[in-house]
């Protein structure tokens, strides 16, 4: 998605199916993969809590978080388990 002014021009469009998460789905990500890449292996981020990093967070079906860093290019440069959200 491209944001120009007032306009919104939408390059992509994607559906991905939903599936059972487990942790082990996380360590199959590594350094170099896209976004879409993660988002088809462990689904849709949850959020991003964070200030100054460019992250997201992925939540597996046990409730554990992963955070996925990102470069400039979003591509993967590190993922490591998150602390709880909810305190």
């Amino acid at each position: 998605m491209a944001s120009y002014g007032d306009d919104i021009i939408i390059d992509e469009v994607r559906e991905y199916e939903k599936h059972t998460v487990s942790s082990t789905d996380f360590v199959k990500i590594h350094p170099g993969m896209g976004v879409f890449d993660v988002v088809s292996l462990v689904g849709l981020p949850v959020g991003t809590f964070t200030s100054g990093l460019c992250t997201l967070d992925f939540a597996d079906d046990s409730g554990a978080f992963h955070r996925v860093l990102w470069d400039a290019h979003m591509t993967v440069t590190e993922v490591y388990d998150s602390p709880r959200m909810d305190g």
